[in-house]
């Protein structure tokens, strides 16, 4: 669980702006199987596992 949260809190791409964007986009990426995500994501969610809505 603490990946998720360094994640959001990353201060070299965190702004009030887009706060909701990394959320939305974290879980969109937890709810999608690996061998189904877009090959160009960046090193940082492509280490999330699929979580098939079952986030703990």
């Amino acid at each position: 669980m603490f990946y998720y949260i360094i994640y959001i809190s990353d201060k070299k791409s965190r702004t009030i702006n887009n706060l909701g964007q990394r959320i939305n986009t974290l879980f969109e990426i937890l709810d999608e199987k690996e061998d189904e995500r877009q090959t160009n994501l960046s090193d940082e969610l492509k280490n999330f596992p699929y979580v098939n809505g079952s986030f703990i």
